[in-house]
């Protein structure tokens, strides 16, 4: 517009022609009506640019629907990304635990490390775990004293019977290899080979099948035996929370 105007200015402002008696300058007013209706169309904004506009207005649209959508997904990876995070901490915290907890190793450190990570410490772990190793050192004796009085609760009819009963009540023998039978040898034979392999359920179940007499005074050993099945249960339950 600036160009177009400064040629109509030139040709306005070009001297007459000396042709013809010097004839009037040539009539522009209908060129400078044309740049000055464009002229008000650009400022206020006229049936070009309107159209314009209206042309663009979808792509426009669209362009702010994607940004919006790419936001919501960055917030959403960044939200999950955080919750990977946290959940990543958690899962180490009880794998601490779980290995505290198979080694003997104090737990007290895992189970803050546990705490730390938003996770509710089952009580069974807050107390004091026996250890496996622990348990199958004390089984003997306990075994010794469970066979003890089962003899004793059942000695036998006959005289040799009871004779043998006793014998073997004052000298404590046993069978420590496993064997058949449903006497309380037998019984605690078994029982004997479950805990030397760890496994605490099945020592228990055979114990249960001694007179109460026997049982009752393997009351101790089995009391620790089933703080250590609670506490095992409680670390499987923790694992399975941050799963």
């Amino acid at each position: 517009l600036a160009a177009l105007e400064a040629r109509v200015t030139a040709l306005e402002n070009r001297p007459a022609s000396p042709v013809a008696g010097g004839a009037a300058p040539v009539d522009l007013s209908g060129i400078q009506a044309q740049i000055d209706t464009l002229r008000a169309e650009m400022a206020t904004g006229g049936p070009a640019e309107a159209a314009a506009r209206e042309q663009i207005a979808p792509a426009v649209a669209e362009a702010q629907a994607q940004i919006g959508a790419a936001r919501d997904e960055a917030g959403k990876l960044s939200a999950g990304a955080e919750a990977a995070a946290q959940r990543a901490v958690a899962q180490a915290a009880v794998a601490r635990v779980a290995a505290a907890f198979e080694s003997g190793a104090p737990m007290a450190p895992a189970l803050a490390d546990a705490q730390a990570a938003g996770l509710s410490v089952p009580a069974a772990l807050a107390g004091d775990v026996p250890t496996l190793s622990a348990l199958q050192s004390a089984f003997p004796e306990a075994a010794r004293a469970g066979l003890a009085a089962s003899r004793k609760a059942a000695p036998g009819q006959t005289l040799g019977a009871r004779f043998k009963a006793f014998f073997l009540a004052q000298t404590g023998a046993r069978s420590l290899e496993p064997r058949a039978g449903e006497d309380a040898d037998a019984v605690l034979s078994r029982a004997q080979a479950a805990v030397d392999a760890g496994d605490l359920v099945t020592a228990m179940t055979e114990i249960s099948a001694l007179p109460q007499a026997g049982q009752a005074v393997m009351t101790g050993w089995l009391t620790q035996a089933q703080k250590r099945l609670d506490a095992a249960r409680a670390v499987t339950e923790l694992a399975q929370s941050v799963k």
